[in-house]
């Protein structure tokens, strides 16, 4: 549906290893508020 309308959805967080790797990353290096 969206290519049809030349618009390009990207769904960065579907891909299984990209997930467990950013819940892997220790807090430390993670952003704080």
């Amino acid at each position: 549906m969206t290519m049809s309308w030349a618009l390009e959805t990207r769904v960065p967080f579907l891909d299984k290893n990209l997930v467990e790797f950013f819940l892997s990353v220790p807090s430390e290096y993670k952003k704080k508020e």
